[in-house]
């Protein structure tokens, strides 16, 4: 058997687009993952918006406000990039319904801290679904865009989050101040 250039050329071609479709898949994977994860913060953020009396904590109130708002933009550019990837997007309520919380109003600073490592969990659980450390992707995973905003809008309100809880529990500060 003779093997030409133009064969070795198409061989070439052949493997890298197989390599192109398992980049776009993996890409798929994460990015779906990522919409579970902003999708479940949106909850939170939304029915701890509930949960919060209205004459109580404003501040708060305002804070989980923002960060509801940016979570949903969140889900509108991973989305979008799901699409232009070609990915179906099929997210379905009943994945959601079994972690949903009912809403009853937060009474003393205990509710308040267990609600804000709520947030702290399920930020730290996108962060790493978003970079995983055992990974050698990790480099291509920053280079998306989609999942570059939501690592740094994940990041940002983790801060905001550590920040309120330094101020609520005395221990934690503390801790921050010996580091």
């Amino acid at each position: 058997m003779i093997v030409t250039k133009n064969d070795a050329r198409i061989g070439r071609a052949v493997v890298a687009a197989a390599a192109a479709d398992a980049a776009s898949r993996t890409r798929l994977a994460v990015l779906e993952e990522l919409l579970t994860h902003s999708i479940r913060l949106r909850d939170l953020y939304r029915n701890a918006r509930w949960q919060i009396p209205s004459g109580q904590f404003r501040e708060l109130r305002g804070i989980l406000d923002d960060h509801y708002k940016e979570q949903l933009g969140l889900i509108d550019v991973i989305v979008d990039r799901i699409r232009v990837l070609g990915g179906a997007v099929g997210v379905f309520a009943s994945e959601f319904l079994q972690s949903a919380q009912f809403c009853r109003l937060l009474r003393g600073p205990r509710a308040l801290n267990r609600l804000l490592h709520d947030f702290l969990d399920a930020h730290e659980s996108a962060l790493s679904a978003a970079r995983p450390h055992d990974s050698n992707d990790d480099h291509h995973r920053v280079r998306e865009l989609a999942v570059g905003r939501v690592v740094l809008t994940n990041e940002q309100q983790c801060e905001v989050i550590i920040g309120m809880l330094s101020r609520n529990e005395p221990s934690l500060r503390v801790r921050q101040t010996e580091l």
